[in-house]
C-alpha cells in the first residue's frame, strides 16, 4: 500500500541528494570550464 508521507519523504531525500551531488560536482565543472 502506498503511503503518501512515505513517498514524500523518499522525494525529499532524492532531491537533497540531488542537490548535494550538484553541490558536489559545481565547483569541479566550474573549474574545468574555467580552463
Amino acid at each position: 500500500m502506498f503511503h503518501p508521507r512515505s513517498g514524500l519523504c523518499s522525494l525529499a531525500i532524492e532531491a537533497c541528494f540531488v542537490l548535494y551531488m550538484i553541490w558536489i560536482f559545481f565547483p569541479v565543472i566550474n573549474g574545468l570550464l574555467s580552463v
